[in-house]
């Protein structure tokens, strides 16, 4: 099973960062903005070759950022969750179903977030005890599938992630059809201000979002 700990502190995220930045120093400044901005979860995506050594070179820095736990995602297959989770990873996400990628995270006691698009899916990695489960990608299927999906099993525990925009409006959405999380990346992240070291814009956004969050929740 699981680290209750973990998934425990994974549930209580409201918004997962996500990001696969290669460069360790702008990474880790990335790092820094969500981490002084509150977040204490941080989704690293295995979407380069230098993946896997850039997140080790991430975890030898993770003194410095007490409390936060560290995933990886863009994980489809058993061996790839293996490797990160030897190099450290609390928590692996994943854009599919994948039964050897649960069975390993299960071996690890690792969480599994599993992606996916249908309702056949979503009931299947019910089954397989995934604590939290990814509706990928959210900005296609819509707030109208997630709340259709609710009615049917409301004691689910959905993250959306996926073309999702950080705007209040949007937000309130996505919260009132039934998501406990909303997993952002290149929206927290633009490219544009990552390459110009940005880190203040980042951080405001970062904080602006999750200042949305918090209002939308209280109602």
């Amino acid at each position: 099973m699981p680290d209750t700990n973990i998934v425990s502190r994974l549930k209580n995220a409201t918004l997962m960062p996500i990001c696969g930045e290669s460069n360790i120093e702008t990474l880790t400044q990335l790092v820094r903005c969500c981490y002084d901005s509150g977040l204490r979860v941080f989704e690293f995506t295995n979407r380069s070759s230098q993946a896997l050594q850039t997140f080790a070179l991430l975890m030898e820095r993770r003194k410095d950022f007490e409390n936060m736990l560290f995933g990886v995602g863009t994980i489809t297959d058993r061996r790839s969750a293996e490797i990160f989770i030897s190099a450290g990873a609390e928590f692996i996400v994943a854009p599919i179903v994948d039964r050897a990628t649960q069975r390993c995270c299960s071996q690890y006691n690792t969480p599994w977030i599993p992606g996916c698009a249908t309702p056949t899916e979503i009931f299947l990695a019910q089954r397989l005890n995934a604590p939290i489960i990814k509706i990928f990608p959210a900005g296609v299927l819509g707030p109208g599938f997630i709340s259709n999906v609710m009615a049917l099993k409301p004691d689910l525990h959905l993250m959306a992630t996926g073309g999702i925009d950080p705007s209040k409006q949007s937000l309130a959405r996505w919260l009132a059809a039934g998501v406990k999380c909303i997993g952002l990346g290149s929206k927290l992240f633009p490219d544009a201000l990552v390459n110009q070291g940005n880190v203040n814009e980042i951080q405001f956004t970062i904080k602006q979002t999750l200042t949305h969050i918090k209002d939308i929740l209280k109602y």
